[in-house]
């Protein structure tokens, strides 16, 4: 599935209801939406791609917020080794893998799946416990990437929203000019 994400940044102490609001809000429009904080910093996705069905541009159906957005193309990848353009996947800000399997899997699935798209930013790949993500560097270093573990401090990352729009809370937390170091503290709030 790829589709434009947009992810309202709402910022450090916003309440856990605003931001479960928000989610309830875009689900109510027919979105898929997570919420997530990311070590204290709130953070709505929503999934923007419109469906056959409706006619109404997604702009029009995102929730109410003041919140800056950031907005990106986010692909889910058939696997790993993925090199042709399936939906945008070559154009992707975003990577995302799907399948569930062991930390070190998913370390070089999401390592590999970045290396192979030189202008995605960050890449995603769910294990047992948590995610392994990789990062390009955008600063000294351009062009290199790291790998890091994140675990989940609350929430589930079965549920396919979750592994669909937790990498985008991500993309769109590492826009506020934050690095990830692999120690953050992850919660979901669907």
């Amino acid at each position: 599935m790829s589709g434009f994400v947009a992810v309202h940044l709402l910022g450090e102490g916003v309440p856990d209801g605003r931001v479960r609001a928000l989610v309830r809000e875009a689900e109510a429009h027919g979105l898929r939406a997570l919420g997530a904080r990311v070590d204290g910093f709130g953070l709505v996705a929503t999934l923007t791609r419109p469906g056959p069905t409706r006619s109404e541009p997604w702009e029009r159906a995102l929730p109410e917020s003041d919140a800056p957005l950031d907005i990106h193309l986010s692909v889910t990848a058939p696997g790993p080794h993925a090199r042709v353009d399936l939906d945008g996947l070559a154009q992707a800000d975003v990577l995302a893998l799907l399948e569930v399997n062991s930390i070190d899997q998913a370390r070089s699935s999401a390592g590999r799946l970045l290396r192979d798209h030189p202008g995605c930013l960050l890449a995603t790949a769910p294990a047992r416990h948590g995610w392994a993500v990789a990062v390009r560097n955008t600063g000294r270093g351009r062009g290199g990437l790291s790998l890091h573990e994140l675990r989940l401090d609350g929430g589930s990352f079965t549920s396919a929203t979750a592994r669909l729009l937790l990498p985008s809370c991500l993309h769109g937390w590492l826009t506020t000019g934050r690095r990830l170091q692999g120690r953050e503290r992850v919660t979901l709030l669907e």
